[in-house]
């Protein structure tokens, strides 16, 4: 019996459970669960379906889109129709500058679309320190304003020359 890439997706979304936990609790090798699954996406699911095989980049390093060999996760996010795939991508946070929004090891899907409202959670390409997922606080002196969530950091700061937003976030998953 097959349970299809949809409807496992769903049922690890419904535990939070990431594909590491379930391989954990299973004992099935990780790998041929992400070969299995992304091929069955990619090829039963179609462009149309509601499961996305997204490039997963760990914040503090580069842009996922330019990293070949950037790991990939397959998710069920009927919430993500009308996105262009290609444009989607998401953060694995690290630290807890974003605790708050975004605990370490939570999963934030950007999307690469323009400046974003103020207020709004980005990804940001920080110059010298990789992608970081921040809060948008406009632009200062030709400078990108940026804020942590979690109070023990600065709440404001300007990012250094050469920064810049490549996506806002539109989605996440929260670690337990």
């Amino acid at each position: 019996m097959s349970l299809g890439a949809e409807k496992f997706f769903g049922l690890l979304r419904a535990l939070r459970w990431s594909l590491a936990e379930f391989s954990q609790a299973t004992g099935i090798h990780i790998d041929y669960i992400r070969e299995t699954l992304a091929s069955e996406a990619i090829e039963r699911a179609g462009p149309d379906s509601d499961v996305y095989v997204l490039p997963v980049i760990d914040a503090g390093a580069g842009p996922p889109w330019s990293n070949e060999g950037a790991d990939t996760i397959g998710i069920f996010m009927p919430e993500l129709r009308g996105y262009d795939r290609s444009r989607l991508f998401v953060v694995r946070v690290r630290g807890d500058s974003m605790q708050g929004y975004a605990d370490d090891g939570t999963l934030v899907i950007c999307y690469r679309d323009g400046l974003p409202e103020r207020g709004k959670v980005v990804a940001v390409w920080l110059a010298g320190d990789g992608v970081v997922i921040k809060r948008y606080l406009g632009v200062e002196n030709g400078l990108l304003l940026l804020g942590n969530d979690n109070r023990a950091y600065r709440a404001a700061f300007e990012a250094p020359e050469g920064s810049t937003v490549v996506g806002v976030a539109i989605g996440r998953f929260l670690r337990g």
